[in-house]
């Protein structure tokens, strides 16, 4: 079972007279998608502060330094020792501060949220085939939906979405951090003149950190091709009233690599759509920090990787 006060715990399906748990085990946030290379002079990518200033990564735009009604990131990189999110910056000059932690924890919950919701819809889609089941069924259809029901029951095992599900929100915690990081602009790729609001185009990861992706999400992504697959060839589950999940970002280590850098390291303080707010996928800030200082800070949690400079 899993324990009541087991941190990232959020809304759970309920399947095969079971909750449907992310299993989620952070510490505080740390910087583990980012053994990033550096950029090459022979790339012909600049880093120099002049052209592209500290503290303002444009993937943070939003909270730039200078506005009144969010809580911002510093105009110039100080020397903190209180980060408690990010305390890989402690003691160094960084972007971030105490204050600003509430951002961060505001936007990492969205993304705990979001994944969570996955589980959420394909229970629901579980649910669907069900009530699409007629009373009486040919003897192969009858075992294409058993095959399918089983597909279902092997993708909501715990010990494969665990592992998988706490890395990619390992890589979410990294981007809430990357914003602390004054020389942004030696692990990105940018388009646009210094003298206006540059956008980044790609984030200069590491090849480990697709590796390591996909070891943990390996498992878990068979079982979702392999669901894939049934649903496919079932002739009930494809009559279900409500549309099936795509999980097509867990069929191979390169997907699921492209998928988290263009959703998550491209856009990590993404703005809620009107549809995720009436999943209830964004809470009021007040209980995200509170949700988020949880996660944090719950004891006896130790960070997962190290960072690496």
């Amino acid at each position: 079972g899993v324990p009541e006060n087991a941190p990232g715990r959020g809304p759970c399906a309920r399947a095969m007279g079971r909750e449907v748990w992310v299993g989620i085990k952070l510490g505080p946030m740390n910087l583990w998608p980012f053994r990033l290379l550096v950029l090459h002079a022979a790339m012909q990518v600049t880093g120099q502060p002049a052209e592209h200033p500290q503290c303002r990564d444009p993937l943070f735009e939003t909270h730039w330094a200078g506005k009144n009604d969010i809580q911002t990131l510093n105009e110039y990189p100080h020397v903190k020792t209180n980060l408690k999110m990010c305390p890989a910056f402690n003691q160094r000059a960084s972007c971030c501060h105490q204050t600003f932690e509430s951002e961060q924890g505001k936007y990492f919950t969205f993304w705990r949220r979001s994944f969570e919701e996955i589980f959420l819809r394909l229970n629901q889609h579980r649910e669907a085939v069900i009530g699409t089941l007629p009373a009486t069924l040919p003897r192969t259809d009858k075992e294409q939906y058993e095959v399918a029901l089983d597909s279902y029951k092997k993708l909501f095992d715990l010990k494969p979405q665990t592992k998988c599900f706490t890395k990619l929100l390992t890589y979410a915690a990294g981007m809430m951090c990357f914003a602390c990081r004054p020389e942004w602009f030696h692990y990105a790729v940018v388009e646009g003149p210094p003298t206006s609001v540059e956008s980044v185009v790609r984030v200069r990861l590491a090849r480990s950190v697709c590796l390591a992706l996909w070891s943990e999400c390996e498992d878990f992504g068979l079982a979702a091709v392999a669901l894939t697959a049934a649903v496919r060839d079932s002739s009930v589950a494809r009559r279900a009233p409500r549309p099936v999940e795509n999980l097509d970002m867990f069929a191979s280590q390169q997907a699921l690599c492209d998928w988290m850098h263009d959703q998550v390291a491209l856009h990590p303080f993404k703005l809620p759509t009107a549809e995720d707010h009436q999943l209830g996928l964004w809470e009021p800030l007040a209980q995200a920090e509170s949700d988020a200082r949880s996660d944090a800070e719950a004891s006896g949690l130790e960070h997962e990787v190290a960072a690496e400079e």
